[in-house]
């Protein structure tokens, strides 16, 4: 890596939400790769529609629950 990239990484610990990784990625990327990767096809009609779908989606907390036998592990594409 080199002095510049190194300067503009970015720590896993510090994205926080979807706007911190894509604010991350568009410091280094090229702008061709970000607005594909960012854009949709045509009107764009599907991407906006993801979208919509997406804000409606929320974390709801439980509160006063027992909490001893939680844990924070996950599977992400049927991996750890």
């Amino acid at each position: 890596m080199d002095s510049t990239s190194a300067d503009r990484a970015v720590r896993p610990e510090d994205l926080r939400c979807l706007a911190d990784a894509e604010r991350a990625a568009a410091a280094v990327l090229p702008a061709a790769v970000r607005d594909f990767v960012a854009g949709g096809s045509g009107a764009e009609v599907t991407l906006d529609a993801n979208r919509t779908a997406l804000d409606r989606v929320f974390v709801v907390p439980r509160v006063l629950r027992d909490v001893s036998g939680c844990t924070t592990g996950t599977t992400l594409l049927g991996r750890p």
